[in-house]
């Protein structure tokens, strides 16, 4: 991996505050996350598609779906602003429904300058 001041894991979900700002990055998929700050170490000037050839978006701890578009998701990586939206995984057995993969929680969530104080420890 890439030497760094801080121990975080650079592809582990992160919360942060700062002033009248606050920030949710979802966890992403080391290898990609390597391979793109790699790129972008070799190749300055590579382009938002291209990262995005290398990384596909948030790689959540769950087998849930992501349904959020490609589009979508370029838009967020573009503007740093939105939401990634999952749908649990479910089937019919007998009469019962089975739930197998849940959605994470939480991950909608914004904060805005006014609520970044709850947050903080």
């Amino acid at each position: 991996m890439l030497p760094a001041a801080s121990a975080e894991h650079p592809a582990e979900r992160h919360h942060r505050i700062a002033v009248g700002m606050a920030t949710d990055i979802p966890p992403h998929n080391l290898r990609e996350v390597a391979k793109a700050a790699i790129t972008l170490i070799e190749q300055p000037k590579t382009t938002l598609d291209e990262l995005l050839d290398i990384v596909q978006g948030p790689d959540f701890p769950t087998e849930a779906e992501i349904i959020t578009s490609r589009a979508e998701i370029r838009k967020i990586y573009q503007n740093g602003r939105g939401s990634v939206r999952m749908r649990a995984v479910w089937s019919k057995e007998d009469g019962a429904v089975v739930i197998s993969a849940l959605a994470a929680s939480g991950l909608r969530r914004q904060s805005a300058g006014a609520d970044c104080g709850a947050d903080a420890q």
